[in-house]
This record gives structure tokens, C-alpha cells and sequence, in this order.
């Protein structure tokens, strides 16, 4: 039986035990909140059969309160997601909306052992996992994904981590573009046809500020029939981090490997029960250096792999799944944007970052990009050339952002723009469209209580 037939419950358990607790000494409360309004505008669109320019101004509220008492946890969180200026032509996907909807609804247990500390998990919960790329709780774009079930961790006092973790992913409602635009109201809910789970472990920070993971996720998905119909993915997706974090005056690296096995149908539609051997992998290098100067400036050179699938009509999917990551930190803004991610995509470049005042900082960045397989589609595009004639030649972008803490802590303004310099394959394959490069700006404020 599905979690969201007790997921009002259970909120409203815990918003009635938020509010007891914050009438009793015996227990501790807190609460926040955040109101983000952003403005987005993008001049001629990449994505194959959507309107020439698109623009959008999206408002993210998160609501959040909770309790402890001893040991034990309780966490309430709402999120409001919306989009207003949009239009038939829109990019417009779950990723922008979700209106009031129950994001966090859990309880939690939190002790001190001999060799460590525990903290158990249990309900609906945001994750981040390492460096995010795989499972994250999403900072920029509009709407952030959560899950459904329980998060186990144990850190020992030199700082070495162990976790584990079994979840249903939530998939948000509702999904069709009519309700989208109208920004309509209606609960999300979890398919237990779709679960994730893992392992990942951190050591101790290591001689020369080095820090190491190890990871492994699994991802089991079938068909609901009636309802949703699915790629039938059953995937194993491990992999190794590598992280000296920055420091003034030295160098800082990141290099993460992860390979991808297992199977997959040849598409969603039920009737097609081709089942394709998965072998994709993905990894990513950061070399950086932070001058010991004003502004603390820090060059990096940056560098992504994405593996893409080199022959759609063979029995094999080499094709990267992302799983529930992020892309904004290291491929730019999303949302109405969002062209590049880990799927079939080589791409490198440098960023220069600075940090004029405590209250100021920024980035500039450009990267060069191509693709992994001619005839599959560049990464987040949809653009593709299924003869490969189109070459793989993405092109360059060229990003910027700056952020500053108009009042500390409560009130920080974003601005950020970017250009895509077409290369030859977003000019020529047969579904390109014939707009130009595409340009993306946006600014944002947002207030925290």
C-alpha cells in the first residue's frame, strides 16, 4: 500500500506535536523559513520543437520547524515551487513546480556510542550524498527532490563516516504540462516500483587535508501498471572520490570515478520488452589553486566525462544515468536552461572564482564541450543526429555569477548570465533548431527567517 495514503497523517502528527512542543519546557523548537523570487529569461532556445525565446519568474517558500527532546528529532518542512510568465512553448517540467507540498515529515534518533554517533532516519527527508552529483537536495533549481524511507549514519569521533540508506523516491504531482502551467495543487506520492538504495563511506580527513569515499547505489525499478510505465531500470552504480579540499596559498583536487552496470528496457512502452546490458560510466577532475592574495582568487581547470550510447539498435545501454543529482555546480544554471549534464558529454574548461568581502563572491567559467557518441543525443539537449554526420562539436559556454549578502544572513541577491557558442552539431543535426546561440540570464533575491 502506497506511504502517501499516511503521509497527511503523519504530517499533521508531527505539525501537531511541533506545535505541543513549542507550548512545553521539555522540549527544544526551532523554526525557519525562506522566500526565493528569481527572474529567468532564455533567447533562443536548444531544446528541439519549443518556442523561440522563454522566460519565467519563480517563486520557491520553504517552511520548516522542529523539535528535539533527548535523543529524538521530529522535522516538519513545506515547499511551495511556482512559475508564473510561462507559455505553451515553455520548457516547463517538474524541476520548476510544486506547489505546497510536504517536503520533510520525519522523526529522527540521534545517539552517542562508544565508537561513535548514531543517527537513525525515518519518514520523508531531502539527502545529499558526497559531492551531490548522484543524490542531492537541490540548492538552485526551482523544486527539490525528497524520498520516502530511512537513512542510517554512524561517524566515529576521528571523522570517518558509514552510511546506509533504503528509500522510495517521491515523484511529484501533478506532471502533465495543463496543470504545470496553472501551477494546480496536488499531493505527491512515492511508487514502491521505484527504490533506491546505497552505501557510501567517508574516512577521516588524511595527512595533507585528503579525504576519501566509497560508494554504492542501486537503483530497482518496474512498470505500474495502469499508471506509470518505466524503462525497467535495475542498475548498480559504484564509485570512488577523491577530495583535497582548497586552502589559501595551495592546491586543492576532486577527482570522482563511477561505473554503471546492470539493465534496462529499450523504452517505456510496456509492450516493447526488449531488455538492453547497461555498462556506462562518468567521472569528473578538479585541479585548483587559491592565490594567498586579496579577493582570494582560485583558478581551477575542470574537467567532465559522461559516457554516451554508440549504437542505439545494439542489445547495450551506454548511455550515463545521473540518478537524483545535481548539474548547476558543475554545468550551470538549470530550469529553463540547462543544456549541459552527465549524459554523452565531454567537456573541460576553467573557472576563476573571487571573494571581494565576507558578504561578496563570484565565478567566471568557461567550458569547451563535445560529445561522447555522434548519434546519440548531446547530453541534456534532446538534439540529435541518429547517422552521427552532424560531428561532435557542442561548443563552448561561458558562464558568470555573483552573489552578495545585501543583509547578513537574511537577505542575498543573485545575479548570473550565460552564452552557449554553438559548435557544429547544435547548428546542423536534423532536429537543431535554427534560432542562434542560446543566451540565459537570471537574478534572484532571497530572505531567510
Amino acid at each position: 500500500m502506497s506511504y502517501q495514503r499516511y503521509l497527511p497523517f503523519l504530517f499533521l502528527t508531527i505539525f501537531s506535536t511541533l506545535v505541543q512542543a513549542a507550548e512545553s519546557n521539555d522540549w527544544q523548537t526551532d523554526y525557519s523559513g525562506s522566500v526565493r523570487v528569481r527572474y529567468n529569461s532564455l533567447n533562443n532556445q536548444f531544446r528541439p520543437g519549443l518556442g523561440h525565446n522563454d522566460q519565467a519568474l519563480s517563486f520557491l517558500t520553504l517552511l520548516k520547524a522542529e523539535a528535539s527532546r533527548g535523543n529524538w528529532t521530529v522535522v516538519g518542512e513545506l515547499e511551495d515551487a511556482r512559475d508564473y510568465l510561462n507559455d505553451e512553448d515553455s520548457a516547463l517540467t517538474t524541476i520548476e513546480i510544486n506547489t505546497l507540498e510536504p517536503l520533510q515529515a520525519y522523526v529522527q534518533y540521534q545517539a552517542e556510542t562508544g565508537a561513535g554517533e548514531l543517527t537513525i532516519k525515518g519518514g520523508r527527508q531531502t539527502m545529499d550524498l558526497g559531492s551531490r552529483r548522484l543524490v542531492a537536495r537541490h540548492r538552485w533549481r526551482n523544486s527539490i527532490a525528497n524520498h520516502n524511507g530511512i537513512d542510517v549514519k554512524w561517524r566515529q569521533a576521528d571523522g570517518m563516516d558509514l552510511e546506509a540508506f533504503w528509500v522510495m523516491p517521491v515523484l511529484i504531482r501533478p506532471a502533465d504540462r495543463a496543470a504545470l502551467l496553472d501551477n494546480r495543487i496536488a499531493l505527491d506520492d512515492e511508487d514502491p516500483d521505484l527504490q533506491l538504495w546505497g552505501l557510501y563511506y567517508t574516512t577521516a580527513v588524511l595527512p595533507w587535508r585528503v579525504q576519501m569515499e566509497g560508494y554504492l547505489l542501486g537503483l530497482n525499478e518496474q512498470d505500474d501498471p495502469g499508471d506509470r510505465e518505466t524503462f525497467d531500470r535495475e542498475l548498480l552504480t559504484p564509485g570512488i572520490r577523491l577530495l583535497r579540499l582548497p586552502a589559501s596559498g595551495d592546491w586543492d583536487l576532486e577527482v570522482e570515478l563511477t561505473l554503471q552496470k546492470g539493465s534496462r528496457r529499450a523504452s517505456r512502452n510496456a509492450a516493447d520488452t526488449r531488455t538492453l546490458d547497461v555498462s556506462s560510466r562518468f567521472a569528473h577532475l578538479t585541479l585548483g589553486y587559491t592565490f594567498d592574495t586579496p579577493w582570494q582568487p582560485r583558478l581551477a581547470l575542470e574537467a567532465d566525462y559522461g559516457s554516451g550510447d554508440d549504437d542505439p539498435a545494439d542489445a547495450n545501454h551506454e548511455r550515463f544515468d545521473f540518478l537524483f543529482g545535481q548539474r548547476r555546480a558543475d554545468f550551470g544554471p538549470t530550469g529553463i536552461y540547462g543544456p549541459m549534464g552527465r549524459e554523452n558529454i565531454r567537456s573541460w574548461g576553467l573557472r576563476l572564482g573571487f571573494n571581494p568581502s565576507p558578504a561578496t563572491d563570484g565565478f567566471i567559467s568557461w567550458r569547451r564541450n563535445s560529445l561522447d557518441s555522434p548519434v546519440d543525443s548531446f547530453s541534456r539537449t534532446g538534439v540529435r543526429d541518429p547517422l552521427g554526420m552532424s560531428g561532435d562539436d557542442a561548443g563552448d559556454q561561458l558562464e558568470f555569477r555573483v552573489r552578495h549578502w545585501l543583509i547578513d544572513d537574511k537577505a542575498r541577491l543573485e545575479v548570473g548570465g550565460v552564452w552557449f557558442d554553438r559548435g557544429e552539431f547544435l547548428e546542423t543535426a536534423p532536429n537543431a533548431n535554427p534560432f542562434g546561440d542560446p543566451v540565459f540570464f537570471y537574478t534572484d533575491i532571497t530572505w531567510r527567517f
